[in-house]
């Protein structure tokens, strides 16, 4: 009987091939779309799960409300291995240095001092040598390392250089932690070297934040209970010495996809994205499967006489909803075949787009084939119980004397599926163009400061900031060169550091404003092209500038408020002693707010002062007339002044725009996928409008013979579809108008959604499926009537 189906199926198939044609298309598009999205979301959901103990480790982070990041600080770390030494704690605390051996020297960033704890967490396996964690400057590195510095020689009591300080001992070889990790250590320290350089205060340094904490949790202890007994045992250890956070537990496995703090080790993903992504593979696919339900109930005028004659030869319903049902699997199965040759071919592009290394091994991977064995079941089988029960449910008297009629209910399903499939395709369009307008005004708004020709140039060791003096002389003897300054930040910046701030004398010395605090050299804001609202800039020929502070707008306003001072007028405050960071300096100006981080964030606080022990990033303003011969002087002076450490630099434009990739690639992913959409549901329009021209036929004939004109009867047959299209837009104006506005709130600076987007994505969508059924109604409306009339 199987066999049966299948052969009858077949020549069905075969004897409709635009049908097919057009399903097998739009239904292949649609599981491509899907078999690709589902492999990136697969990837993300996959990171840090290769640890063996992954779903048992924690990691802290502290909390101040406004302010987070992943670490907490030496005292707590070490109290809290001493109480509760059941829980193993790998500690990490990360570098960016000056890597050398020889004549080869590279930055390197994924210097990870560790404790030997780091093993019993992390599956970390060691493929050469061993780890000596209690032996100070003792270091695995990676296989890449390896091959970087040493070829193919043996690494093992080799040693390299660190910012030409200090050396560290390889004496092992580790593994590379594969891509899905949220961190990749290059090089593998010994917390012992930390110690034996006494970096952190175990007793003291409550305010130090600079290690990142992980738990491992015995299977006994409840990592929520434990978190619970967090403050507690903060209050027990520190008391009145503690920094004010709140400690939070993060799972592992979590980091990745749900963890946006501060000073993250690597940049994370976001889940929200990833909701948007599977959001739309459901929907691209819903519509492909709308298409084969909306073409197989059209068809059923077509295949009423051979189900009348079915069921006069003998055949019962059950029969039938098989026949039809095996057909339905047919095509599926076929699509998916195409499917699965698209993603081979499209993958490599998707990569890219994707920014991961995404792979699709359809026989190695044990999860591909049953998942697509499933999807063509479940597929075949919803898609096509509907039209089989339809189509089985015909009576074979009526349908064979000519006086079946076509059902309202099945004309009502199909517009509203039309609408359905419309209405997918406009909201795309609309959260497509919101997006590339968020990004047009991200990029044009203004920063508060001039980004462009601002080049940014790192100092990685002390040693070279005490020449940065000379070195900027003789930079500007340079005409291409117009301004030049140091500072504690590269821009775009996180703004870490902080420090409570108030005027000397004020009148309630409990107030102490929470101030974002950035050290800079002379010409700072004249190299960002910043002026001051009050007061001046910092100037050479005032040596007590060197003691002075400058605030910003926003950070004017809180000390002022607090103090009891008119936050209106700066002017008479000029002078007066601000308190900071346990020293004191004169308020020497005021300047407007401007935005060292991106435009996703509000402007922050932030109090600014000299500390030569802070520098490391010189920022060149160049003329835009020279940019090339002024970059190749300061490459030639750079060289000239620090023959030993290669010149690093970036221009500040750029790190801006590079904060905003993520978003430019979902506004690419949202075009890309919206145009499929809209290619889809235009297939099963095409289809749509093949049938029911076809069905009226002899109606368009008798029109004809009584006088219509070509351009009404086009008018006619696409009058509907507009219509359609229409309500398609009522209903994506406000899913599409929410979906927007939630994700535009994730940014402090932002557009709202425009209204104009609306009737632009149902004038598209109008254009296009005006384009598509406009063949089929030009071809039946130039027909020759005779021959639809010819038997009447």
């Amino acid at each position: 009987m199987l066999k049966n189906h299948l052969k009858i199926a077949l020549r069905t198939l075969r004897r409709h091939r635009g049908y097919v044609l057009i399903n097998v298309i739009g239904l292949a598009i649609g599981v491509a779309c899907c078999l690709l999205i589902v492999q990136f979301v697969r990837y993300e959901l996959s990171y840090d799960r290769f640890h063996e103990k992954a779903d048992r480790i924690y990691r802290i982070a502290s909390d101040w409300g406004d302010f987070s990041i992943p670490t907490t600080n030496p005292p707590f770390v070490r109290r809290l291995e001493a109480s509760y030494p059941e829980i193993k704690q790998a500690w990490v605390n990360t570098y960016s240095g000056l890597v050398s051996h020889e004549d080869r020297t590279f930055r390197e960033g994924g210097i990870f001092f560790v404790n030997p704890a780091f093993f019993d967490v992390f599956t970390a396996p060691i493929l050469q040598g061993a780890f000596k964690p209690d032996r100070p400057l003792a270091a695995l590195i990676t296989p890449e390392m390896a091959r970087k510095y040493f070829g193919d020689s043996d690494p093992i009591g080799r040693r390299l250089t660190v910012d030409n300080q200090f050396e560290l001992e390889v004496t092992g070889v580790v593994g590379t932690f594969p891509d899905n990790a949220h961190f990749h250590p290059d090089f593998l320290v010994s917390w012992a070297t930390l110690d034996a350089f006494q970096i952190f205060n175990y007793e003291s340094a409550w305010g130090n934040n600079a290690i990142y904490t992980y738990l491992l949790f015995p299977p006994e202890i409840d990592p929520v209970s434990f978190a619970e007994e967090l403050p507690a045992f903060i209050e027990r250890q520190a008391g009145q010495n503690w920094n004010g956070a709140e400690l939070i537990l993060q799972p592992l496995t979590d980091i990745h996809l749900r963890s946006h703090h501060n000073d993250e080790i690597e940049p994370n993903g976001n889940v929200a994205y990833i909701y948007v992504l599977v959001a739309i593979a459901a929907f691209i696919l819903l519509i492909a499967c709308i298409n084969f339900v909306n073409l197989a109930t059209a068809r059923s005028v077509d295949r009423a006489r051979e189900v009348g004659v079915r069921k006069v030869a003998g055949a019962d319903r059950s029969q039938l909803i098989r026949q039809f049902l095996s057909e339905s699997l047919v095509l599926v199965s076929l699509a998916v075949f195409v499917a699965v040759g698209l993603v081979y071919a499209f993958l490599p592009w998707f990569k890219s787009l994707a920014a991961r290394p995404i792979a699709f091994d359809l026989l190695g991977d044990g999860f591909l084939i049953p998942v697509l064995v499933g999807f063509v079941l479940l597929v075949g089988l919803l898609a096509g119980v509907y039209p089989a029960i339809v189509l089985s449910s015909f009576r074979p008297a009526q349908v064979l004397k000519g006086s079946f009629a076509r059902s309202g209910h099945g004309r009502m399903l199909r517009k509203g599926l039309v609408v359905f499939q419309f209405a997918i395709s406009i909201a795309l369009i609309v959260g497509t163009g919101t997006i590339y307008n968020q990004l047009s005004y991200l990029r044009s708004a203004g920063l508060g400061f001039d980004q462009d020709q601002v080049v940014q140039i790192d100092f990685p060791d002390a040693a070279l900031v005490r020449q940065y003096v000379a070195f900027k002389k003789a930079l500007a003897a340079h005409p291409g060169i117009e301004q030049i300054s140091i500072a504690s930040e590269r821009l775009p910046s996180e703004l870490l550091n902080g420090s409570g701030t108030q005027f000397e004398g004020s009148p309630d010395p409990m107030l102490d404003v929470p101030l974002r605090t950035v050290a800079i050299g002379h010409d700072f804001f004249e190299t960002l092209g910043v002026e001051p609202i009050a007061g001046r800039t910092f100037r050479e020929e005032f040596a007590t500038d060197s003691a002075g502070v400058i605030l910003n707008a926003t950070a004017w306003r809180l000390v002022a408020a607090d103090a009891g001072v008119s936050p209106d007028d700066p002017i008479p405050a000029l002078g007066k002693r601000i308190l900071y960071r346990g020293t004191s300096g004169p308020l020497v100006g005021v300047v407007p707010d401007f935005n060292m981080a991106s435009l996703r964030e509000v402007v922050e606080p932030v109090i600014f002062f000299f500390d030569a022990d802070w520098y490391d990033t010189a920022h060149i303003r160049l003329d835009r007339s020279d940019i090339p011969g002024a970059m190749a002087f300061v490459e030639e002076t750079w060289r000239r002044f620090f023959p030993s450490w290669p010149l690093e630099y970036a221009f500040v434009d750029q790190g801006f725009d590079a904060v905003y990739r993520s978003e430019e690639r979902l506004a690419q992913l949202f075009t890309i996928f919206a145009g499929f959409a809209l290619f889809v549901g235009c297939l099963g329009l095409f289809g749509l409008a093949s049938f029911t021209a076809a069905q009226r036929t002899k109606e368009i004939g008798v029109r004809k013979v009584l006088g219509a004109s070509v351009g009404s009867i086009v008018v006619l047959l696409s009058r509907e579809i507009s219509w359609l299209v229409v309500a398609a837009v009522v209903v994506a104006a406000p899913v599409a108008w929410y979906g927007m506005s939630r994700w535009l709130e994730g940014f402090a600076y932002r557009i709202d959604v425009a209204w104009w987007l609306f009737p632009l994505a149902g004038g598209i969508a109008l254009a296009i499926a005006w384009l598509t059924v406009s063949y089929q109604s030009i071809r039946a409306a130039l027909a020759d009537p005779v021959k639809s009339l010819r038997y009447e």
